[in-house]
């Protein structure tokens, strides 16, 4: 393959040699704009919405800034998660989804499962529950519930701050 005078692309044949193109992407370390309501830690950027919408439509506005739903990995992170939805006192949609049933769950981020944190009874996966909220409670906040997905929720959109992706 090259290109003609118009910078045109000629198909050549393939048994030529030709010199080749490397493409390779830096992303540079990302800072956590406080005055627009990210918050870091865990080497993350965390963002608490005001905003209410559905699983669907808040994973695409957290998409619209390079983040995801967030993801919980471990106890210290849920503790963290737990803080947050204390102080703000309401429910929030994190990136657990269902993609199969009560045992086949995939955060929206593609990070492996591992760490969960359901309330009494969950996951329940009553008629159309596959999206998970955490649920605030003045006894014990944190614990995970499946809902209805097209329920709208306040939710929190999560990004790391500082990895170096080559591809």
């Amino acid at each position: 393959m090259g290109y003609n005078q118009n910078w045109y692309w000629i198909d050549e044949d393939c048994g030529s040699r030709k010199g080749y193109v490397c493409h390779r992407t830096l992303t540079q370390p990302v800072h956590c704009d406080e005055s627009n309501g990210w918050t870091e830690q865990f080497q993350n950027c965390y963002y608490t919405s005001t905003k209410w919408m559905t699983f669907d439509d808040a994973q695409e506005y957290c998409t619209r800034y390079d983040s995801n739903l967030m993801d919980v990995v471990d106890e210290e992170e849920q503790m963290f998660l737990s803080e947050l939805v204390q102080e703000a006192r309401g429910s929030f949609w994190i990136g657990y989804k269902s993609v199969g049933g009560p045992d086949d769950f995939k955060w929206t981020s593609g990070h492996g499962t591992g760490y969960e944190h359901w309330g009494t009874n969950e996951p329940s996966m009553d008629s159309d529950e596959e999206c998970t909220q955490v649920i605030y409670q003045s006894t014990s906040s944190g614990n995970w519930s499946t809902s209805d997905c097209f329920w709208r929720r306040k939710f929190i959109c999560e990004k790391p701050t500082g990895k170096t992706a080559i591809a």
